[in-house]
């Protein structure tokens, strides 16, 4: 009979134990879970942010495109053109190539 007390005695201290010991367990799942949860609000905060980001992006994109299209059409109104710009360019350095080689035929003459 005291063999039986021992073990329900026992028993009852292992109940107890174990519930001891699985209040902790509980509080860590609970803090896990509230660890998890603000995560999951940093990265939809974080994500909101790069979303906005984007979008901001995509608009300056467009404005640029819309600004290059606005100053090309007035350029092009007032002939200055690209074609323009570089035959002016490739106009100057004949001329500056012409000069040099008049100065280098004076030199050795």
């Amino acid at each position: 009979m005291v063999h039986k007390q021992a073990a329900a005695g026992r028993s009852g201290d292992s109940s107890l134990s174990s519930s001891q010991s699985n209040f902790p367990h509980a509080a860590a799942g609970w803090e896990l879970c509230s660890v998890l949860r603000r995560s999951e609000v940093l990265d939809a905060a974080r994500n909101t942010v790069r979303i906005k980001v984007c979008y901001i992006m995509i608009a300056l994109t467009l404005l640029g495109c819309l600004a290059m299209v606005i100053t090309g059409k007035e350029a092009a109104k007032k002939d200055h053109t690209l074609l323009r710009v570089n035959e002016e360019k490739k106009a100057k350095w004949r001329a500056e190539a012409e000069k040099d080689q008049e100065a280098a035929a004076v030199k050795a003459q």
